[in-house]
């Protein structure tokens, strides 16, 4: 349990409703299947007795309080914020406030995080023990709410590879230029060629269940084994050293350990079997990934 430096009110002083998604649980919107087009605006309730958060927490009345909502994906690293809400200085009752934040289904890939926090946006007083700097956060709630399948690694741009002078293929991993401690976002990006008629049918939902599943996984397969492989060939990745939590390396890290590492293995000695799998026995590596992704034992169930 990780103890804060100044005081926060009773976990009761804030209730959290659920995740709704159109008067939907989140959970079984995303169970019903989501692909690289769809966007879900996820709400919640909150009921903040503000009154109490403001006495428990040792708080003055004008201190500004906001409630936020922002999600991020554990596949692809990607997070977004909705949009702050104000909460009033005075109120004698519990009052409701509705957060909202707009989930992209390009950015997810295994587990969604959605989270809410009650925060300190201006504090007035320098007591001790009393948060005063902004951003304190004063509640938090999380949830994870696990995405179908494992699609969605990495941006998705749909692209006419006739157009763009790529090769004729089904798609294309873009690594870019940048280092491997820089932001995923902005150098990675899948792009799936839409003059080629079965990415065109499966993006479009124009091929049966079975038949769409394959060409996702195939992809997955792909975009996986494309990042791994290009961190052995450049010697300036390093998977001992840490990294910033949204870094090209941090993003290959958590690929090894999901899709490579075994049963509580760190990710150095993870590495240092993958790489010698690699050079010595690579259909072993396919097969392994294969095995992870569970690939095509679930088609014709």
């Amino acid at each position: 349990m990780r103890a804060l430096p100044y005081r926060t009110p009773a976990a009761d002083a804030v209730l959290a409703g659920p995740w709704t998604v159109d008067g939907e649980a989140f959970d079984e919107v995303l169970q019903a299947g989501w692909d690289y087009e769809s966007v879900f605006v996820v709400r919640r309730r909150v009921t903040i007795d503000i009154e109490r958060v403001r006495r428990e927490s040792g708080l003055d009345s004008d201190d500004e309080l906001v409630l936020c909502s922002r999600y991020w994906s554990t596949g692809s690293l990607v997070r977004h914020a909705g949009a702050p809400a104000s909460l009033p200085h005075r109120v004698e009752r519990p009052i409701d406030v509705e957060t909202s934040v707009e989930v992209r289904g390009a950015d997810l890939s295994g587990n969604v995080v959605t989270e809410t926090t009650l925060v300190l946006r201006r504090g007035t007083g320098d007591r001790p023990f009393i948060a005063r700097r902004p951003g304190s956060v004063l509640w938090r709630s999380a949830e994870q709410h696990v995405a179908e399948g494992v699609r969605g690694l990495l941006p998705v741009s749909r692209t006419s590879f006739a157009e763009a002078g790529l090769p004729s293929g089904a798609w294309y991993v873009s690594a870019g230029s940048g280092g491997w401690d820089e932001p995923v976002m902005g150098q990675l990006i899948v792009l799936l060629n839409e003059d080629n008629p079965g990415v065109k049918a499966a993006l479009d939902d124009e091929l049966p269940p079975e038949a769409s599943d394959v060409v996702w996984q195939a992809l997955a397969l792909d975009v996986v084994w494309t990042l791994l492989s290009m961190a052995v060939s450049d010697a300036e990745f390093d998977p001992n050293l840490p990294g910033e939590e949204h870094s090209k390396a941090a993003l290959v890290r958590g690929l090894l350990e999901h899709w490579y590492a075994r049963s509580g293995e760190d990710v150095g000695a993870a590495w240092t079997r993958f790489t010698y799998d690699l050079e010595h026995d690579p259909s072993r590596v396919r097969a392994v990934l294969q095995e992870r992704l569970r690939f095509l034992k679930e088609v014709g169930r």
